[in-house]
């Protein structure tokens, strides 16, 4: 029998129940075992937000992201957007044009991050998920509408009340890209104005940064008639990801950038 163990058991369950090495021993085990519970509840915890916050991210960031590595915009080329449909685990794809433009409320402005997708968003993201009140929907019946971050409606001041008649329009105004200055601020800057039908809430990332508009407003907005700056895709659970990525960069060229989980996350507008 080992020494240690026999020594340990000789005190440990000794018939004097006032042996004080009892009373050390039994102060010890319960220290270890208080401590161990401790640290796997810890564990267990932290295990729960990493998830939460996955999910809140992966919510609102695609599988993929199809971008240039130099330059803001790009014409997608109907060639490799017929390829991207028949490679195997891609579900579908949406195009994005997104840039910042100063947005007006009343009195109240801010900068944001506006962000055009097209009719299919949803089928990308997450984001009808995160909407606060009603259904995502970025036009109704011929109008159009933006879906705004819950920060950004409320340092805005902006009321979604889904029993208000009548809700004031959002200003939006970015520089004119075809203008050499600002001698004439009425033909440098370009204006837009829309509906705030509804607000998200994912993270306070997104909540104070984005505004989500039909990306025919954006492009209108932005001078970029065609272009996007981005394409989003939606990976098939059961594909491999990393192989769809592959695929995807080999049929894009190297002048594109595929990114994916945590390279997507975080990433800035480019300027």
């Amino acid at each position: 029998m080992n020494l240690s163990f026999y020594i340990a058991r000789r005190y440990l369950f000794a018939k004097k129940s006032h042996n004080a090495i009892n009373i050390i021993s039994y102060i010890s085990v319960g220290g270890v075992a208080l401590g161990t519970m401790a640290l796997i509840v810890v564990l267990s915890v932290f295990n729960g937000f990493d998830n939460l916050v996955r999910s809140l991210y992966n919510s609102f960031n695609p599988d993929l992201v199809i971008s240039l590595k130099e330059g803001k915009a790009f014409r997608p080329d109907s060639t490799s957007i017929f390829g991207l449909k028949k490679i195997a685990g891609v579900v579908d794809y949406a195009e994005v044009l997104e840039d910042r433009a100063l947005v007006r409320n009343g009195e109240k402005q801010t900068i944001a991050t506006v962000k055009g997708v097209s009719y299919n968003y949803t089928s990308v993201s997450g984001i009808d998920s995160m909407v606060r009140q009603g259904e995502f929907s970025l036009e109704k019946k011929g109008e159009s509408y933006s879906v705004i971050g819950q920060g950004i409606a409320w340092f805005l001041d902006v009321s979604l009340d889904v029993n208000l008649i009548y809700r004031p329009e959002l200003a939006f105004y970015v520089p004119d890209r075809k203008s050499k200055g600002f001698s004439n601020p009425e033909r440098d800057i370009n204006r837009g104005y829309l509906i705030p039908h509804r607000d998200f809430a994912i993270e306070q990332e997104f909540d104070s940064k984005y505004i989500l508009v039909p990306i025919d407003f954006a492009r209108d907005l932005f001078g970029f008639p065609n272009e996007v700056t981005a394409i989003e895709v939606k990976v098939n659970e059961k594909a491999n990801e990393g192989e769809v990525q592959k695929a995807v960069e080999e049929l894009f060229g190297n002048e594109f950038m595929v990114k994916t989980d945590i390279s997507k996350m975080n990433s800035s507008t480019k300027r």
